[in-house]
């Protein structure tokens, strides 16, 4: 999909550029071969483009250079490989692996463990009808509705801490901070559960 979007930017932005498509993806492997390997001129006759521009335009739609290695411990290559990889490792490796998260009962590895199971033992949020709230841009709420049960999800989606309006009468199966507070803290995400009776 994004040498796909790649070239359908090139091609606006020259429509005597050809693309070769084939069952809705780009056959890429010639041109990102041109970009790595093709002195600018060649590449500029051959896909009538700029080199620099092309490499612009696939580094903004990449993910590519927000991804690294699995870091599964602290050992070399964070344990992703006996051997370097063709991607840069994270100076971050020795601090933020597997290994480590694994023992801290608060770390991020443990806490999307609880989320997954939280939602693979409540049919609600798996069958659940979907509501969204109407809120404030900075705050996300919304809830699941199967049954005898409700769910709902309040989302402070800042770095700010945000007054809490909106004050729900249930259970708080979930929450990315540790501690109870009347405030929504930065980025935090609570998960309630309302039982109803019939």
């Amino acid at each position: 999909h994004l040498m796909q979007a790649i070239g359908n930017v090139m091609y606006k932005q020259n429509p005597n550029l050809k693309m070769i498509y084939a069952t809705g993806e780009l056959f890429a492997n010639e041109l990102v071969s041109a970009i790595m390997t093709d002195k600018n001129e060649s590449f500029r006759k051959k896909y009538k483009a700029n080199k620099n521009q092309a490499m612009k335009h696939l580094l903004y739609g990449s993910r590519d250079h927000a991804r690294t290695p699995m870091q599964w411990n602290d050992e070399e290559y964070a344990g992703f490989s006996s051997h370097k990889p063709w991607l840069n490792v994270n100076p971050n490796y020795k601090e933020i692996n597997v290994e480590r998260q694994t023992k801290q009962p608060d770390s991020v590895l443990n806490y999307y463990k609880k989320a997954i199971k939280l939602r693979h033992d409540n049919k609600c949020l798996i069958y659940g009808s979907f509501k969204k709230h109407n809120t404030d841009n900075d705050i996300f709420m919304f809830e699941r509705n199967y049954k005898d049960e409700k769910f709902t999800v309040l989302i402070n989606l800042t770095d700010k801490i945000k007054k809490n309006h909106h004050h729900i009468n249930g259970e708080l199966m979930l929450c990315s901070y540790e501690t109870k507070s009347d405030y929504l803290r930065p980025y935090e995400a609570r998960v309630y559960r309302i039982s109803r009776i019939a």
